[in-house]
């Protein structure tokens, strides 16, 4: 193939999922699943189909944990030479300590049984000329199946949160009363329960709000391509890196469902290619140690 005509098939291809990205992002799409950008902070509702989407049922609980000063929402910034374009200054480097979450049990006592420790908060996920911040709450067990690894967990959407769906109603290790398919019908403010099948009696469970202008992640201006979108989520890992440089020596997989089916390979690519750079000297950026990925009910194109 010649030069220009590779450079034109990528230039179609990029625009082909900007159009795809945007569109996903607008019409009678579902553009925050968790919370909507409003002044009173209201529960999202499925726009598409006029009604409250099942993902929303423990909006109102999980509201009553985050307003109380548990999970960090002060945004704290861990600078790196990506988003500064300087050295790592030490000294604006938070410990893990500041994100560590206590008391959780005093609003739902079944976090009283949940083996390890919580980390919730914002984190500075700036892209270039793009400045934000990302949300993430990690469940750490004390012991794990599966040694040395970590899992982040995404939701699709674009624009469901991590922590409505994943945390709220999948496998964390805390979850509203889990159904069988068909179950009618899920009540608005449940009493949370010990999840019996968490994801965490095998590794360490990482739940990121993804993209920005999802849940508690914001930035501008707002990622319009994948591509974007996958900068900023490697941008927070650097942060995160920085911040529980314990976890640098973890193999990390990057899980998820529904439109995941584009984030996970999209980031994992735009992972890998920067590992590429650090290998040749072309950066001097820490090597993110990604392991691997898995998508479920996946979206792998603009439409299902």
């Amino acid at each position: 193939m010649q030069g220009g005509e590779e450079t034109n098939d990528l230039e179609d291809d990029e625009r082909s999922k900007k159009q795809a990205w945007t569109a996903a992002r607008s019409g009678d799409k579902i553009t925050s699943l968790f919370w909507r950008k409003s002044k009173d902070s209201r529960p999202s509702t499925n726009r598409r189909y006029g009604s409250p989407y099942p993902c929303e049922t423990p909006a109102v609980r999980i509201q009553s944990i985050i307003s109380k000063p548990y999970l960090k929402m002060t945004s704290t910034t861990a600078t790196n030479s990506k988003s500064s374009g300087s050295d790592t200054n030490s000294s604006t480097i938070p410990t893990k300590e500041s994100f560590l979450v206590h008391g959780l049990e005093d609003v739902q006592p079944a976090y009283a049984e949940f083996d390890g420790q919580m980390y919730a908060g914002r984190l500075s996920a700036n892209n270039g000329d793009r400045v934000g911040d990302t949300m993430f709450w990690m469940f750490e067990p004390t012991a794990q199946e599966v040694e040395n690894t970590l899992v982040i967990w995404l939701n699709g959407g674009p624009g469901c949160s991590s922590f409505n769906c994943g945390v709220m109603m999948e496998h964390s290790p805390v979850t509203q009363p889990l159904r069988p398919a068909g179950y009618c019908c899920l009540q608005p403010t449940p009493d949370l329960e010990v999840n019996d099948h968490s994801w965490t009696k095998a590794t360490t469970m990482l739940y990121v709000e993804h993209p920005w202008g999802t849940g508690f992640s914001y930035g501008k201006p707002e990622p319009a391509t994948e591509s974007e979108a996958s900068g900023d989520m490697y941008a927070f890992l650097l942060s995160f890196f920085q911040v529980f440089p314990h976890l640098a020596t973890y193999k990390l997989y990057i899980f998820g469902e529904s439109y995941a089916g584009m984030f996970v390979p999209s980031i994992l690519r735009y992972i890998h290619r920067e590992n590429l750079k650090v290998l040749a000297g072309e950066s001097t950026q820490p090597l993110i140690p990604i392991a691997g990925g898995a998508i479920v009910s996946k979206t792998i194109s603009g439409f299902r």
